[in-house]
C-alpha cells in the first residue's frame, strides 16, 4: 500500500504542483524519485508530528494540497488537538495517511498498534476517513482527495498487499461487493478483508454461500446497504470500541423497522503486550480469516 501511495503521489504531482508531502522522519528513501520531481515540495519534519500537522494547516490554508505521512499512531492519537483545530474546524483540505496502521507492526509493541484511531477521528466534523483494502483502492483515495479536497484520513496498512477482485465499482466511494451471498454479509475493511476473503472461499467449498463486502469510506458510510440483510458480522483490525462494529451497532439501534444479528469480531478491550507477526497478532485477537469462518460456519448450524 505505502509504495502505491508514494508513487501515485509522484506521478500525480507532475500535473498539480500543489502536492506537497510531509514526513515524520519514515520512508526517506522511498520518497527519492518525488523529491527529484519536486525537490521544494518534500518536508522531513523529524519526530514533532503535531508541529508537523500544524504545518500542513498552514499550507493547506494558502492554497497547498498537503500529505501528511507517518506511522499511524504518531500522526493520529498523538496529533489529536491539532488535526481537531488545524484541519477539522477551519475544514481545511490537509490528508492524513497513517501507515502500518492496525497490527501492521505488531512485533514492535502497543506503541505502535493502531486500535483507537478510527474511533477518535470519526467524532470530529468535517473529517472523511477512507480505509482501502489493496494498492489498486489507495490510488483511488488520493485520486478522490485531488478532485474533492477536504480534512481527509487514509488508512494504510504496511506493504505486500494483495489486490482484490471486486464485484462492484466504487461509484458512491463507499462500499463495493467482493463476493454475493445469501442474506448473512460479512462486512470488513482495510486490509483484513482479504483475510475475510479466504474465509469465504473456505465457506464456498462446505455450500455455505454468503455476501462479503468492503468498506472503502467510513465516514461517510453508506447505511442503506446493510438493510438487506438478515445477519451481518463485521471485522476489523481495529478496537471494538468506535469502528466498523460500532457504525453498525449505531445503525442497528436506531433503526425501528431494522431486525439484523450482528457479530463483531474486532480487537478485545487489552493491550497486547507480547512480540508476534501479524498473523499470530489477528489469531490472538480472534479476527483471523479462520476466525470468521467459525462466525459463519456456527450461523449456518
Amino acid at each position: 500500500m505505502r509504495d502505491r501511495f508514494v508513487k501515485t503521489l509522484t506521478d500525480l504531482s507532475v500535473k498539480n504542483k500543489n502536492i506537497i508531502i510531509l514526513s515524520g522522519d519514515i520512508g526517506n528513501r522511498m520518497f527519492d524519485n518525488f523529491k527529484k520531481i519536486n525537490p521544494k515540495k518534500f518536508y522531513n519534519c523529524g519526530i514533532a508530528e503535531a508541529n508537523m500537522v500544524s504545518m500542513a494547516s498552514g499550507l493547506a490554508s494558502t492554497g497547498f494540497l498537503p500529505f501528511v505521512y507517518t506511522i499511524t499512531p504518531f500522526v493520529t492519537t498523538r496529533c489529536l488537538e491539532q488535526i481537531k483545530i488545524g484541519l477539522s474546524y477551519h475544514n481545511y483540505p490537509v490528508t492524513i495517511v497513517g501507515t502500518g496502521s492496525g497490527l501492521s507492526y505488531s512485533e514492535l509493541g502497543p506503541t505502535h498498534h493502531s486500535f483507537e484511531d478510527i474511533s477518535i477521528l470519526r467524532s470530529l466534523p468535517n473529517i472523511r476517513i477512507l480505509t482501502p483494502g489493496d494498492p489498486n483502492e489507495v490510488e483511488e483515495a488520493i485520486k478522490l482527495q485531488l478532485k474533492n479536497p477536504k480534512p481527509t484520513y487514509i488508512r494504510l496498512g504496511k506493504k505486500g498487499e494483495s489486490n482484490i477482485k471486486f464485484l462492484t465499482d466504487l461509484k458512491s466511494y463507499n462500499l463495493r461487493l467482493i463476493s454475493k451471498g445469501d442474506q448473512t454479509l460479512i462486512l470488513s475493511m482495510g486490509n483484513i478483508t482479504y483475510e475475510c476473503s479466504i474465509a469465504v472461499r473456505r465457506l464456498m467449498e462446505k455450500n455455505i454461500y454468503v455476501s462479503h463486502a468492503h468498506v472503502f469510506s467510513i465516514k461517510p458510510f453508506d447505511y442503506k446497504f446493510l438493510n438487506k440483510y438478515k445477519s451481518i458480522i463485521t471485522v476489523e483490525e481495529h478496537s471494538i470500541y468506535g469502528g466498523l462494529g460500532s457504525i453498525v451497532s449505531e445503525y442497528i439501534s436506531t433503526s425501528s423497522n431494522l431486525n439484523v444479528k450482528h457479530i463483531s469480531l474486532a480487537m478485545c478491550d487489552k493491550y497486547l503486550n507480547k512480540s508476534m507477526n501479524q498473523d499470530y497478532a489477528r489469531k490472538h485477537f480472534k479476527i483471523s480469516s479462520n476466525d470468521v469462518f467459525e462466525a459463519v460456519e456456527k450461523l449456518y448450524d
